[in-house]
This record gives C-alpha cells, sequence and structure tokens, in this order.
C-alpha cells in the first residue's frame, strides 16, 4: 500500500507539546483537531464592531430618510466611503467615527453598540433634530 503523506499515520500517539502547539498538515488528509489557542477558536455568531456599525448607519438613514450622499454631506464624508462602511467593505478611523456621529447627532460610542440599544439613541436625536435635517 503506498504511503499518502498527511496521513494520520504521520501523527506520533504522543503529539509534539511546544507550548501548547498541534502539528499544521496541509491538504485534504489533514487531521482535524481542537484550535491551536482557545483565544483562535473560531467565534461563533458574535457581532463585530464593524457590523453593528453597518446596522447603526443604516437605521439612522432610513430613520432620517436621507440616502448615503445625504448622510456623508451631513458628516463631511464622501457617499462612497458612506457605502463601503455600510457594506463593510473598510473600518472608519477615529476621526471618521466621530464625523458620523456628529452627522446623525449621537455620541459615537453609540454607533458601536448593538443596534437594539443604538435605535433608541437615534431616535432622540432624530427627535431633536430640526425638521431640514429630516
Amino acid at each position: 500500500m503506498k504511503h499518502v503523506m498527511g496521513d494520520k499515520r504521520d501523527i506520533p500517539d504522543v503529539l509534539p507539546s511546544i507550548r501548547g502547539l498541534v502539528p499544521r498538515m496541509r491538504g485534504r488528509n489533514a487531521v482535524l483537531g481542537v484550535p491551536q489557542f482557545p483565544g483562535m477558536a473560531k467565534k461563533l455568531k458574535r457581532t463585530t464592531s464593524r457590523i453593528r456599525l453597518a446596522s447603526n448607519l443604516r437605521a439612522a438613514r432610513s430613520l432620517f430618510q436621507w440616502s448615503q450622499e445625504e448622510l456623508g454631506l451631513q458628516c463631511g464624508l464622501k457617499r462612497t466611503y458612506i457605502g463601503a462602511l455600510e457594506r463593510r467593505e473598510v473600518n472608519p478611523g477615529i476621526d471618521n467615527l466621530d464625523k458620523l456621529a456628529f452627522g446623525v447627532g449621537v455620541l459615537a460610542h453609540v454607533l458601536l453598540l448593538s443596534p437594539e440599544l443604538a435605535y433608541a439613541e437615534i431616535y432622540v436625536a432624530f427627535s431633536s433634530a430640526p425638521e431640514a435635517a429630516h
């Protein structure tokens, strides 16, 4: 029988322990094991700040009935950048996060809250905004 690289026979019974690392095997025959580090395990359905920001920007735009271009004008940012944020293609810098928050009328941390919590704050900003902003 021909020996195939990456077969289970290549892994000794006692795995080498270098700071808890297991040998990496490439290819289709790689042995699936536990993650090398507990912190590197796949995060299960955990929303990131990028996802929360995108959801909150869309919620604010729909509440104010603004297009991406109108939100960009309110914040001093380009329409294409607003679109990229909503599609989660880019990470905002801290200065741009401040511009977005100022344009919407909330504090910067509100845009990074979960949408359930942020919507109440965004609604308060919408209610207190002058009619020209609606």
